[in-house]
């Protein structure tokens, strides 16, 4: 009983982690290409500098589609190491 009990909650995890690649493919593909240009004018305007953030959040996007969670965290630290030089 406990076996299949956990069983499901690995199949859980298995389709939850499937929906969260596929999303991070579609925000990939839909949003940050083809408005990444935009995306770093309008940052870099309020924020001067910020648009390599903007690199590093599309790195870390594609990497979780691709299923790469050591790129995805190496990037979520370099935009926490930017944060902090820039701010404090």
């Amino acid at each position: 009983m406990a076996w299949g009990f956990f069983n499901k909650i690995k199949k859980g995890f298995k389709k939850a982690g499937g929906i969260i690649r596929k999303a991070a493919n579609f925000v990939n593909d839909k949003v940050m290409k083809p408005f990444k240009p935009v995306i770093k004018t309008a940052i870099n305007t309020f924020v001067p500098g910020a648009g390599a953030v903007v690199d590093m959040a599309s790195d870390g996007i594609s990497a979780i589609g691709k299923n790469d969670w050591g790129a995805a965290k190496e990037s979520a630290e370099n935009i926490g190491s930017w944060a902090k030089s820039r701010f404090g």
